[in-house]
């Protein structure tokens, strides 16, 4: 089933909680570009991670050592790092707490509403 949003602007996107099956208008309001962003990595590719994002949205240049993904802070910036990972972990965690996703092993993957919402924002 796809859902259709009520309204959509550049910076918000509100759905009907009806359709959602959410009591909380405050799980779908206002979700910010990064967050959708974050719901689309995680509903075309099932888990998404920090470092993923900070790939992706950022464009941040990776340094792979065996089994984890690092980055060089100096060469990006110390402030600028900071700052990108600060603003990714909110944006994880303000969609965890509206139960768009939930905390795994390895990241975080959608939840029934999270998935609901996504294809929404994914990509005709």
């Amino acid at each position: 089933m796809i859902l259709l949003p009520k309204e959509k602007s550049s910076s918000k996107i509100e759905l009907s909680i009806k359709q959602l099956g959410i009591d909380d208008n405050s799980k779908v309001k206002g979700l910010s570009e990064m967050q959708r962003f974050i719901l689309q990595e995680a509903y075309h590719n099932e888990i998404v991670t920090n470092a993923v994002i900070l790939i992706k949205w950022y464009g941040f240049k990776p340094s792979y050592s065996y089994r984890a993904i690092k980055f060089n802070r100096q060469r990006i910036g110390m402030k600028r790092y900071l700052s990108a990972s600060v603003a990714v972990s909110r944006s994880l965690t303000r969609l965890e707490t509206r139960g768009l996703l939930k905390r795994t092993v390895g990241g975080y993957e959608l939840t029934e509403n999270g998935t609901m919402l996504a294809v929404n924002f994914a990509p005709p």
